[in-house]
């Protein structure tokens, strides 16, 4: 499963790639700004930063999913379509 992540202003700012069970498994971030200025946003750069680290885990409990850092904290978490992650506010939508 794929998601497409976009800031509240609706600018499309990277994806993220699940592999696993129905809930938990691996992760893998990618920052993939659409416009070549948002890859300068506070935005962009943390799903940069979480890139690097390669595989991270996540985890669904109810409707709370979580992709947790290299550490085992809470790096992002999504309740209905929107995801929050060090004080950002991100729109989440599956893909095809």
């Amino acid at each position: 499963m794929s998601y497409a992540v976009s800031n509240r202003e609706g600018d499309h700012l990277g994806f993220i790639f699940l592999s696993g069970g129905p809930d938990y498994g691996e992760c893998l971030v990618r920052s993939l700004p659409a416009e070549e200025e948002n890859s300068k946003i506070r935005e962009s750069m943390l799903l940069l930063k979480l890139q690097t680290h390669g595989e991270l885990q996540w985890e669904r409990v109810a409707d709370v999913f979580q992709i947790f850092d290299p550490e085992g904290e809470v790096a992002l978490e999504e309740r209905g379509g929107r995801m929050t992650g060090y004080g950002f506010e991100y729109v989440v939508e599956a893909t095809t």
